[in-house]
C-alpha cells in the first residue's frame, strides 16, 4: 500500500526535527521549507497529499502559501 505524502513548513528547526521524526515511520515526507515561498516550490513539484505549515514564516505566511498552492494545483 502506498504512503501518504507530506510535505512540512516550518522556521523553527525543533519543531520540524520532532515532526520528521515522528512522522517518517508512517508517511512519506517529501519536503522540509523553511519559509512560504519554498513551500509553494516543492508543493508544485512534489504534489503532496498533505501540507502541514506553520502560519507565521519569512517571506510568505503559510496561510498566503497554502492559498497559492490550493489556487495552483486545482
Amino acid at each position: 500500500m502506498k504512503r501518504s505524502t507530506v510535505l512540512l513548513a516550518d522556521d523553527h528547526d525543533v519543531l520540524i526535527d520532532g515532526l520528521v521524526h515522528m512522522l517518517r515511520r508512517d508517511f512519506e515526507i517529501v519536503g522540509v521549507a523553511r519559509d512560504g515561498r519554498t513551500m509553494i516550490e516543492i508543493a508544485k513539484e512534489k504534489r503532496p497529499d498533505v501540507i502541514v505549515t506553520d502560519i507565521s514564516m519569512p517571506n510568505l505566511s503559510g496561510i498566503d502559501a497554502a492559498r497559492m498552492v490550493t489556487i495552483s494545483l486545482l
